[in-house]
This record gives structure tokens, C-alpha cells and sequence, in this order.
């Protein structure tokens, strides 16, 4: 949250809060927010196998592909490896991705 609009509290975890690509907000709560393009899970929200699911399907959908199914195919102390079934254009297509589990960035690589 960047900025309170109302008079009402905005107060993380109670009237407004996010987990990975949703925000919601309550009880007359409005404000201004700032969403990064391609985010990553929430911390908090899960483990990391978890974040690097919800990074590498954020970093698909962020190019404009519908994810229709992920599966990790490796894990490791550094990386996880994301298996995704997209689709885009009525285009289906298997794209990997590495999610970083120090710089908790995800990338798309060549199999």
C-alpha cells in the first residue's frame, strides 16, 4: 500500500491484504497500491515450493499465456524447476521455468 485513501483503517492482514497476483480489500478500505509486473508469492503464504508454483505462473501469465498445468520436475538447495502447460492463442506449449530460491526471481530456460 502506498497511499490511505479513506477514513476508514487500512491495515494489512485485516481489512486489506495479497497473495501472489490477488489483492483484496474490506470494510471501506481504499487505497492506493503498487504491483510490481511479475510478482512473487507473498511471504508467509506458503513454502517454497509454493512461491516458485505461483512466481512461474505469475512470470506465464504476465506474458500472456492462460497456465493450464505445473508440475516441479526438480528442487534443489538453489532452484526449483517448474514444468507449465500453457496456452496462448490457442497456441499449447510446454514452457520451463527456474524459480531462484535466493533471489527469488523465476526465468523461463531451454530444456
Amino acid at each position: 500500500m502506498t497511499q490511505q485513501l479513506s477514513k476508514s483503517a487500512c491495515r494489512q492482514g485485516s481489512t486489506w491484504n495479497y497473495q501472489g497476483d490477488m489483492l483484496w480489500v474490506d470494510r471501506g478500505c481504499r487505497a492506493s497500491f503498487q504491483v510490481s509486473p511479475v510478482s512473487v508469492a507473498a511471504p508467509g503464504f506458503g513454502n517454497q515450493r509454493e512461491e516458485a508454483l505461483q512466481a512461474c505462473n505469475n512470470l506465464a501469465k504476465g506474458l500472456g499465456f492462460t497456465v493450464r498445468q505445473q508440475q516441479i520436475t526438480a528442487s534443489g538447495n538453489r532452484n526449483v524447476d517448474v514444468k507449465i502447460n500453457a496456452e496462448r492463442n490457442r497456441i499449447q506449449v510446454d514452457l520451463m521455468c527456474r524459480y531462484d530460491l535466493i533471489t527469488r526471481e523465476a526465468r523461463f530456460y531451454d530444456s
